[in-house]
């Protein structure tokens, strides 16, 4: 099956599309094939004889981030009882979203090409970031160049009414970011018009791994 010949990780999602008639959903998606170049590949992830799309998705600004696609294998699920019972062979995933998760119940899918291209709407800036440490609630490891979390601009105080951004955090790859540490790192975010009056030297913002505040950042180079 495609979901586990490929990893999705850092895949977009652009727009959902149901086929109802045909139990059918349509992912068209934007598909790394070289994120340091901004290399993508437009695609349509196809699932057909669709039981099940549940989702449980966070507010998002701008297009959310597949982190993971979980299979959690097949079953069989039956409709009716006695003599009208159906019974049918169905697979289970688990989508794994910077903004939450989705579950799909689903017969077969396929992976579908449309087009190659560079993106050209990323904003990239120099930043101080503060990695907390297990004691101050953020996270027990260190991260990695290419850690994509959430990065929230605004207080809120209902995290179900968070509003949280796409951004990739880049640094010496051959180097682990403890946590307790500072270091000035480049992070490259989505660049849609509602993320610009956030984009100037010395703002300060939160990073998630929702609920969970991970670390803090300033800008200190556009």
């Amino acid at each position: 099956m495609i979901i586990d010949d490929l990893s999705f990780h850092d895949t977009y999602i652009l727009e959902v599309k149901e086929i109802s008639s045909e139990q059918t959903m349509e992912f068209l998606i934007d598909f790394p094939t070289d994120w340091e170049n901004n290399f993508y590949e437009k695609k349509i992830l196809k699932f057909t004889g669709v039981i099940t799309y549940q989702i449980e998705d966070l507010p998002f600004h701008g297009p959310p981030t597949i982190l993971d696609i979980v299979n959690l294998g097949k079953f069989t699920k039956s409709f009716g009882t006695g003599r009208n019972q159906i019974d049918t062979e169905v697979t289970k995933i688990e989508m794994q979203l910077n903004a939450g998760n989705r579950m799909i119940e689903f017969a077969n899918c396929e992976l579908l090409t449309q087009e190659t291209k560079v993106r050209n709407d990323l904003i990239a800036v120099k930043a101080k970031i503060y990695l907390r440490k297990p004691e101050e609630g953020g996270r027990f490891t260190g991260i990695r160049s290419g850690y994509r979390p959430n990065h929230v601009f605004e207080p809120f105080t209902d995290i179900n009414q968070i509003r949280a951004y796409n951004g990739i955090i880049q640094f010496d790859d051959t180097e682990l970011f403890h946590v307790g540490e500072t270091k000035i790192v480049i992070v490259k975010f989505l660049h849609i018009p509602e993320i610009e009056k956030y984009m100037h030297v010395g703002r300060k913002w939160l990073i998630y791994e929702v609920p969970i505040l991970v670390a803090e950042g300033e800008i200190i180079e556009i």
